[in-house]
């Protein structure tokens, strides 16, 4: 009867080995799935982080956009302001300098050739309304 208590043994011993196979085999499906799931899941993160990169890089651009907008305006401020600063610089040297000459207008007076005005017409030697003489250059 030992052939029959071996074979028994063999028999215990090939039911827990299949017992433990179909148990790993089970745990290694349940491995399977959760790598699957953890795939996807992964697979949808990387998704909504392109896609958040993608609406950040538009954002960004817009950004970027705008602030070359207003940096241009700004530009174009400064440059008219500086424009009037040289102007308005101009025109105090223009009055120093005349003030330093002692030039009482800033635009000469020449006489018309109107006849309405009460003033002397050099063609018939009257002389000019300003008591200059202008034949000889000088004033």
């Amino acid at each position: 009867m030992d052939d029959n208590e071996d074979l028994r043994a063999r028999l215990e011993l090939a039911k827990s080995e299949a017992a433990a196979t179909r148990k790993l085999a089970k745990e290694g499906v349940e491995l399977l799935r959760k790598t699957k799931e953890g795939k996807e899941a992964t697979k949808v993160e990387a998704c909504l982080l392109v896609e958040e990169k993608e609406a950040m890089e538009a954002d960004k651009k817009n950004e970027l956009q705008e602030l070359r907008v207003r940096f241009s305006i700004q530009k174009e401020e400064l440059e008219v302001e500086y424009r009037k600063q040289v102007d308005d610089m101009f025109f105090y040297g223009y009055r120093c300098c005349i003030k330093k000459h002692g030039i009482a207008q800033d635009t000469p007076n020449f006489p018309s050739d109107d006849e309405d005005e009460g003033v002397g017409d050099p063609t018939r030697g009257e002389g000019y309304a300003s008591g200059a003489d202008f034949s000889n250059g000088h004033a």
